[in-house]
Protein backbone atom coordinates (compact mmCIF):
# COMPACT_ATOMS: atom_id res chain seq x y z
CA UNK A 1 0.00 0.00 0.00
CA UNK A 2 1.19 3.37 -0.56
CA UNK A 3 2.21 5.40 2.01
CA UNK A 4 2.53 8.86 -0.06
CA UNK A 5 0.75 10.49 -2.96
CA UNK A 6 2.88 12.39 -5.17
CA UNK A 7 1.13 15.39 -7.54
CA UNK A 8 3.40 16.46 -10.09
CA UNK A 9 3.33 19.05 -12.98
CA UNK A 10 6.95 19.79 -14.87
CA UNK A 11 9.48 20.09 -12.38
CA UNK A 12 7.15 20.99 -9.63
CA UNK A 13 6.42 17.97 -7.20
CA UNK A 14 4.08 18.21 -4.08
CA UNK A 15 4.24 15.14 -1.87
CA UNK A 16 1.45 14.72 0.46
CA UNK A 17 0.84 11.57 2.96
CA UNK A 18 -1.57 9.39 1.19
CA UNK A 19 -3.81 9.38 4.04
CA UNK A 20 -3.72 13.47 4.33
CA UNK A 21 -5.17 12.89 0.19
CA UNK A 22 -7.44 10.72 0.86
CA UNK A 23 -8.83 13.16 4.25
CA UNK A 24 -8.44 16.32 1.11
CA UNK A 25 -10.68 14.67 -1.20
CA UNK A 26 -13.28 13.67 1.33
CA UNK A 27 -13.63 17.38 2.78
CA UNK A 28 -13.71 18.55 -0.69
CA UNK A 29 -16.60 16.08 -1.38
CA UNK A 30 -18.24 17.70 1.69
CA UNK A 31 -18.10 21.11 0.25
CA UNK A 32 -19.70 21.09 -2.93
CA UNK A 33 -16.65 19.47 -5.23
CA UNK A 34 -18.59 17.17 -7.72
CA UNK A 35 -16.20 15.64 -10.34
CA UNK A 36 -17.14 15.00 -13.45
CA UNK A 37 -15.96 11.51 -12.56
CA UNK A 38 -15.67 8.81 -10.33
CA UNK A 39 -13.63 10.85 -7.17
CA UNK A 40 -11.87 7.79 -6.39
CA UNK A 41 -10.65 8.34 -9.96
CA UNK A 42 -7.87 10.44 -8.10
CA UNK A 43 -6.60 7.87 -6.26
CA UNK A 44 -5.10 6.14 -9.22
CA UNK A 45 -1.69 6.39 -10.46
CA UNK A 46 -1.64 8.49 -13.29
CA UNK A 47 -4.49 10.33 -13.21
CA UNK A 48 -4.45 13.80 -14.91
CA UNK A 49 -6.83 16.33 -13.75
CA UNK A 50 -7.37 19.36 -16.17
CA UNK A 51 -6.98 22.87 -15.50
CA UNK A 52 -10.83 22.83 -14.71
CA UNK A 53 -11.15 20.02 -12.18
CA UNK A 54 -7.79 21.27 -10.24
CA UNK A 55 -9.32 24.41 -9.95
CA UNK A 56 -13.10 22.47 -8.72
CA UNK A 57 -11.00 20.60 -6.64
CA UNK A 58 -9.49 23.86 -5.05
CA UNK A 59 -12.49 26.04 -4.85
CA UNK A 60 -13.96 23.49 -2.65
CA UNK A 61 -11.35 23.73 -0.64
CA UNK A 62 -11.81 27.41 -0.29
CA UNK A 63 -15.22 26.68 0.55
CA UNK A 64 -13.71 24.59 3.72
CA UNK A 65 -11.74 27.44 4.71
CA UNK A 66 -14.07 29.87 4.50
CA UNK A 67 -16.47 27.15 7.13
CA UNK A 68 -13.65 27.06 8.98
CA UNK A 69 -13.33 30.94 9.44
CA UNK A 70 -16.76 31.48 9.22
CA UNK A 71 -18.26 28.79 11.72
CA UNK A 72 -15.68 26.86 13.68
CA UNK A 73 -17.89 25.47 16.32
CA UNK A 74 -19.23 23.42 13.19
CA UNK A 75 -16.39 22.74 11.26
CA UNK A 76 -14.03 21.60 13.87
CA UNK A 77 -12.92 19.05 14.69
CA UNK A 78 -11.93 17.65 10.84
CA UNK A 79 -9.34 15.02 10.85
CA UNK A 80 -7.11 16.81 8.37
CA UNK A 81 -4.25 19.30 9.21
CA UNK A 82 -5.55 22.44 7.74
CA UNK A 83 -1.80 24.10 7.11
CA UNK A 84 -1.19 20.83 4.95
CA UNK A 85 -4.63 21.06 3.12
CA UNK A 86 -3.62 25.12 2.47
CA UNK A 87 -0.03 23.95 0.94
CA UNK A 88 -1.59 21.24 -1.15
CA UNK A 89 -4.50 23.63 -2.12
CA UNK A 90 -2.09 26.06 -3.41
CA UNK A 91 -0.42 23.48 -5.64
CA UNK A 92 -3.48 22.50 -6.97
CA UNK A 93 -5.04 26.04 -7.54
CA UNK A 94 -1.96 26.00 -10.19
CA UNK A 95 -3.63 23.60 -12.86
CA UNK A 96 -3.33 20.13 -13.82
CA UNK A 97 -1.27 17.57 -12.55
CA UNK A 98 -0.27 14.07 -12.44
CA UNK A 99 -0.94 11.48 -9.55
CA UNK A 100 1.45 9.53 -9.02
CA UNK A 101 2.42 7.22 -5.49
CA UNK A 102 5.54 6.74 -3.25
CA UNK A 103 6.55 4.23 -0.23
Amino acid sequence: MPTHRTLRRDSEIHRVAATTWAQALALALKYEWNPNGPSTSYLADGFTPTEQQAAELSNAWDNAFEAALSAPMRFYPVAIDMGELSLLSDFVREGSFVIGTEQ
